[in-house]
């Protein structure tokens, strides 16, 4: 990693089986620049090459569902983009993503998701609770790939989200709450999932939502007095048409300034109630 003032670059080698509902292993680069000209105007461009492994529960879904998008081997992905600075508090990015899909089955072929993206950030320090440090930050993010671009997916992907933090001396209390919506036919990659470290926490997100979902809707709430936490999280995702229950978590666990966290959370429900746990580094 190099950075400095104005200009960051970042070059790693990954394997990450938390976020999506594949396990990307493979290589990541990202540059990024402030200052174009401007301190109001920059650019980031990044760049990924991944490996695909799939869940089995995952896969029966997809197995049962023919209509899902089908999994694949390989991905791709080149983004550049540009970031405007109007204001102190709120920051604008567009930009393009081409996703380059590698199925192996039922002959080898390739894919596109050739998607046009943009979203919009907003956080601000408030005061109106004395003595109180207060932080909100909110964003929309907006992805569409359509056959101007050559895409062979079309679709359209929603997603928001919203953090409020009220904290005073060694105590810190985190709201959050993310949505998100899927119009026309998306990859995998792009569909929403709940249950690992960061959402619906307590839940195995194979017995959620083993294929994904279109619509996505969860809520945090999280107290920490230095650096032991308990949380609650809420929520569900499902399909256009189609019903999934809300669920939720309860737990707790540690978490340090520099990102390690590790955490017991439980799902809330009559029967099966087991535990999981989790430690690891958030970068």
């Amino acid at each position: 990693m190099f950075r400095n003032n104005r200009t960051e670059f970042l070059f790693g080698i990954i394997s990450d089986a938390d976020t999506l509902l594949e396990r990307n292993a493979g290589l990541y680069l990202s540059l990024k620049h402030r200052g174009l000209g401007t301190d109001v105007l920059g650019f980031k461009i990044d760049f990924g090459s991944f490996h695909q492994g799939f869940d089995n529960a995952t896969r029966a879904a997809l197995e049962q569902n023919p209509e899902l998008p089908d999994f694949y081997r390989a991905r791709q992905d080149f983004a550049p983009s540009l970031s405007v600075h109007p204001f102190k508090n709120l920051t604008l990015n567009v930009g393009l993503s081409y996703q380059r899909l590698e199925h192996q089955y039922p002959t080898l072929h390739t894919e596109t998701a050739y998607a046009g993206t943009g979203d919009i950030q907003y956080s601000r320090e408030l005061s109106f609770l004395s003595g109180y440090r207060q932080n909100v930050t909110a964003s929309y993010g907006l992805r569409t790939a359509t056959r101007v671009l050559d895409s062979d997916y079309v679709y359209t992907r929603h997603h928001w989200r919203a953090d409020y933090e009220l904290s005073k001396g060694k105590s810190r209390l985190e709201a959050r709450f993310t949505g998100g919506i899927i119009g026309g036919r998306a990859p995998l990659f792009e569909r929403f999932s709940l249950g690992n470290s960061l959402t619906l926490r307590g839940w195995n997100k194979f017995d959620v939502a083993p294929a994904g979902g279109s619509r996505m809707a969860h809520g945090s709430l999280e107290y920490r007095y230095r650096s032991l936490a308990v949380f609650y999280d809420v929520g569900a995702v499902w399909d256009s048409g189609q019903y999934n229950p809300v669920r939720h978590g309860l737990g707790f666990g540690l978490q340090s300034k520099k990102n390690f966290f590790l955490s017991l959370a439980f799902p809330v429900r009559l029967k099966n109630v087991a535990p999981i746990f989790m430690v690891g580094h958030r970068f």
